[in-house]
């Protein structure tokens, strides 16, 4: 072998071994060599972000957010620097992956296993989040349909089958977020029939007027597969009425009580305006720089723009209707109708509002404002009987006959109206069997059969859902609850429009 081939496959050699360098530095370079014990987890799951220490092999960790009804979204938010797979699917950064699960049970987890080039770790993740309630469900619903669910004082919510088994939640810490609440979980079958949920966000702090039941905050809207509906501004709001919405700024406040939807830029949403007014009639005692008032405001937005509004100090005659709230000699506040719900009359698409601190429910035409019934309270247009008078009701709903479901702590009222000639066509009152607080709500779930479905709204309630067939006196669906909880609301939907 002469010089000159020597030289040349001493030069191949070392290009070679160039070349490997290289490529080992090229491979390795920005890779985290970091321990498995050192690492954190970033990941989401149903757009709820959560992050996961690997200092323990084997620990256990609450999930914000899952669903049997549909594959559960998982995406790592950064590169771990190891495989990562949740039930054996693999995450990669930034992309989504499908995760479905048979059950939400204190007996399910699921195995998040993550390797690296030195260590494996397994973690498990609680299908039943640890700051969702102990739940017992006994008997089973009348109807195919879901309790829609919220916690009175915790950013909690979920939906539950005709058997009482959870089927989706949310369920976040207070500290983590930052002392927001949760309330008003329901279904929306939308004029085209497209499904939407929503629920309210309460911020903690929001003025709250010195309510003590109000609920100031954004409402946010999901899609049918519950997933967020994007918002620049974080949730629907009140908007200036003379000003065109820009999607990016939020307006005021809105009450978690009612929101209507009747597609995805038509709804509308409730909320109170603070006022200083001079139109209380004298014999009412006002002061004489003007009565401070909480004025109840419905908004109804069409497309980017709010095609109605009502606010309740334009109708002075109300003013006297009030049962409570109503000194208006004071500077304090006067939440003196105190509105707490709202639906659509069925026949003529008018709202019907409840009005808990004038014991009365109204309906309010959606063309000009005007009041155009009273039922209940001091100026009730219906004759209402003794047995048919109600007082501090918190909620009322529209059956699937027609009739008004008025929810009083005490006892549930059905009443069918004749709205031409003022008159009640139909009455049934059904004993509650215990109190259902502020914030009971009640459906019927069959009105063949005369199901109601109540939910409590009481705190330290034992009996948070319960169904009763009044035609048999028999019980269907009972949740209960160990620990207690308060509900703000169980709302029954039948599956119409549901997949």
């Amino acid at each position: 072998m002469n010089k000159n081939t020597k030289l040349m496959i001493g030069a191949a050699i070392a290009c070679l071994a160039l070349i490997i360098l290289v490529s080992f530095t090229l491979a390795y370079s920005g890779r985290d060599v970091t321990l498995l014990k050192d690492r954190t987890l970033h990941m989401s799951v149903n757009g709820y972000q959560i992050e996961i220490p690997l200092d323990k092999d084997g620990q256990t960790y609450d999930v914000p957010c899952l669903t049997t009804e549909s594959d559960n979204i998982f995406v790592l938010l950064e590169d771990a620097g190891a495989d990562i797979k949740v039930e054996g699917t693999t995450l990669k950064t930034g992309r989504k992956a499908k995760v479905g699960i048979s059950g939400i049970s204190a007996n399910n987890t699921l195995s998040v296993t993550v390797t690296s080039s030195k260590d494996t770790r397994t973690i498990y993740l609680r299908t039943y989040s640890s700051l969702l309630p102990k739940v017992r469900a006994t008997g089973q619903s009348a109807a195919d349909g879901h309790y829609y669910v919220t916690e009175a004082d915790k950013p909690v919510l979920y939906k539950m089958d005709k058997n009482g088994n959870i089927t989706y939640y949310v369920a976040l810490s207070g500290d983590a977020n930052k002392g927001k609440v949760f309330t008003d979980f329901q279904k929306h079958v939308l004029e085209n029939g497209t499904v939407r949920y929503s629920y309210n966000v309460t911020y903690p702090d929001l003025d709250k007027l010195g309510i003590s039941d109000y609920y100031p905050g954004m409402r946010v809207v999901l899609d049918e597969n519950m997933e967020e509906i994007a918002n620049k501004a974080g949730g629907i709001t009140r908007y200036n009425k003379d000003e065109a919405i820009v999607a990016k700024n939020p307006g005021d406040p809105v009450d978690g009580h009612g929101f209507i939807m009747l597609a995805d830029d038509h709804y509308l949403t409730e909320s109170y305006s603070t006022e200083k007014v001079t139109n209380v009639p004298a014999g009412l005692a006002p002061a004489s720089d003007g009565a401070t008032v909480a004025a109840a405001v419905i908004q109804e937005v069409n497309g980017s723009k709010v095609s109605f509004q009502w606010k309740s100090t334009d109708y002075p005659e109300l003013y006297a209707m009030s049962t409570a709230g109503n000194n208006y000699s004071s500077a304090d506040i006067q939440d003196y109708l105190h509105i707490n719900a709202m639906v659509l009359d069925p026949n003529d698409k008018n709202l019907i509002v409840s009005f808990k601190n004038a014991n009365a429910i109204v309906e309010i035409s959606r063309t000009d404002g005007k009041i155009l019934w009273v039922l209940g309270g001091n100026q009730d247009q219906f004759g209402l009987s003794d047995d048919q008078k109600f007082s501090g009701q918190s909620d009322v709903e529209i059956a699937s006959d027609g009739s008004l479901v008025i929810t009083q702590s005490d006892r549930i009222l059905v009443m069918k109206l004749d709205e031409t000639n003022k008159k009640v066509s139909a009455f049934n009152a059904y004993p509650t069997g215990a109190s259902l607080g502020k914030y009971g709500s009640a459906q019927l779930v069959s009105a063949d059969k005369k199901v109601i479905g109540m939910g409590a709204g009481v705190s330290g309630a034992q009996t948070g859902i319960s169904e009763k067939n009044f035609t048999d006196n028999k019980t269907g669906l009972v949740v209960t609850y160990p620990n207690g909880v308060a509900i703000y609301r169980a709302k029954w939907s039948d599956t119409t429009g549901e997949k």
